[in-house]
């Protein structure tokens, strides 16, 4: 079962994922955490909340990476991220490459058995 929804709230534009229980919540990069992760504003999702014992929390996201692609699609916004996890099938596995708080980028694989 696959649902993505994209929601405003008081903060922003924010947009929920949850891939057969991806369980990340994530946001529109803001312009201080862009340049803090050397990035602009249009480079990536950051990761809002991850639900324990969840694929994300299983896979090591934490909030605050910041997640700039997902398989070979270019993430902008969290409406983009919502749209490419709405369209991966994570029972094939999804890449994710993710920019921690030590401001390296790693791979992240996740994928539902």
């Amino acid at each position: 079962m696959q649902s993505v929804a994209a929601a405003n709230s008081g903060s922003g534009n924010e947009a929920v994922a949850e891939n057969d229980k991806l369980g990340v919540r994530v946001s529109n990069l803001d312009p201080m955490t862009a340049k803090k992760d050397d990035l602009t504003p249009h480079e990536g999702a950051v990761v809002k909340s991850v639900e324990p014992d969840s694929l994300a929390a299983d896979a090591g996201l934490k909030v605050g990476d910041v997640i700039t692609k997902v398989d070979k699609m270019d993430i902008t916004s969290a409406q983009k991220f919502a749209d490419a996890m709405k369209a991966a099938k994570i029972s094939d596995g999804v890449k994710l490459v993710v920019r921690g708080d030590d401001g390296m980028d790693r791979m992240v694989y996740v994928q539902k058995n």
